[in-house]
């Protein structure tokens, strides 16, 4: 991983994965003062002659202490096909959305619950509280019969967490829930439940992106929504501050420290455009005077995540023979200088 500061200084660090394990960067998260990284690395077990698994995936959570480079928790989580952690605000704990396995899967007539939401004490590795498919049991299941905890903010013994398909593409809007961790009560919490969703506690802000029916968009180039604005949610109330009627939006996070949201678009559908080649897309740059400024144009899909006291980080996946062996590199190839990020590409 290579994390570069807003003035362009930065040093690789060391983000070791278990062998044949995949970690994107999506599967990570800071502590707020960006002292240690927890993330997640699966390994979707070994393949038989005939495709099937000869063990089942597993994950685990690691913690990584950035300024001594040293793994301070590697728990071992058990059997999932994904997962994803957040800190507390204070970074005294880590809550961990977790997906055991997809509905009909062998491991599902062996676990209790196709799904879990644990927390963490990252100091001993000891879980302190877990919601599942029988403490949650209020929780309407969704689309595919399991789901994805995607965890949204956690404050205090609260967390908010949006009820996410997994493995069900083109999903608009999914519920969200704020889990009281010591009565056990689940709340319904708007607008949390957003795909695609980054908020900036600082500043008490939320940014999203939606569908406008009464705004032109574009048509997508694979399944997913038909994003056109990019909404914000504030002390002074909700409205829409960046908007395109052609290209479909398909992310955005905040970046310098919340100085500007970085915005991911994907070109419109192009019947021309062979089947097999990648889909053009870019990265601009959403200021807070409302200035757009382009950061690069790419071919397939990025992911991007909003570090403390950097930029950003990226994980661009290059051909699906590559996907299959990934590992951590610090290599940066040519962007334009406003996009301070790190790359993770799997070569």
């Amino acid at each position: 991983m290579l994390p570069i500061s807003v003035s362009g200084a930065g040093e690789p660090l060391a983000l070791p994965l278990p062998e044949n394990s995949y970690a994107s960067a999506f599967d990570m998260s800071f502590t707020g003062n960006g002292s240690r990284v927890a993330y997640c690395p699966i390994n979707y077990g070994i393949a038989n002659p005939d495709g099937s698994s000869a063990s089942p995936p597993n994950a685990r959570l690691l913690v990584r202490d950035l300024a001594t480079s040293t793994t301070t928790l590697d728990l071992d989580l058990g059997a999932a096909i994904g997962c994803r952690p957040f800190w507390r605000d204070d970074g005294a704990f880590v809550a961990v959305g977790i997906v055991r396995a997809l509905p009909g899967d062998i491991l599902a007539a062996q676990i209790p619950s196709s799904w879990e939401l644990m927390i963490i004490e990252p100091a001993s590795g000891g879980t302190l509280a877990a919601l599942n498919a029988t403490t949650g049991s209020g929780i309407p299941m969704p689309p595919g019969n399991t789901f994805m905890p995607l965890i949204r903010r956690f404050t205090g013994t609260q967390v908010t967490f949006g009820v996410l398909p997994y493995a069900v593409g083109g999903i608009a809007s999914i519920p969200a829930y704020m889990w009281t961790i010591d009565s056990g009560a689940l709340t319904p919490d708007d607008p949390w439940g957003q795909p695609v969703l980054d908020s900036l506690s600082a500043a008490g802000e939320v940014a999203w992106l939606a569908e406008d029916a009464g705004r032109p968009s574009g048509e997508p180039s694979g399944p997913v929504p038909r994003y056109n604005v990019l909404r914000l949610r504030d002390a002074g109330g909700e409205r829409v501050v960046f908007t395109e009627p052609a290209w479909t939006l398909i992310d955005a996070r905040y970046i310098d420290d919340g100085a500007r949201i970085a915005i991911q678009l994907m070109a419109p559908y192009d019947p021309e455009r062979a089947l097999e080649s990648a889909i053009p897309a870019r990265w601009v740059a959403l200021d807070r005077a409302g200035t757009v400024s382009e950061l690069q144009s790419i071919t397939g899909y990025t992911q991007l995540r909003g570090a403390p006291g950097a930029t950003c980080c990226c994980k661009i996946a290059l051909t699906a023979a590559a996907r299959r062996s990934p590992r951590w590199i610090t290599s940066a190839p040519p962007m334009a200088p406003s996009l301070h990020c790190g790359h993770k590409l799997a070569i």
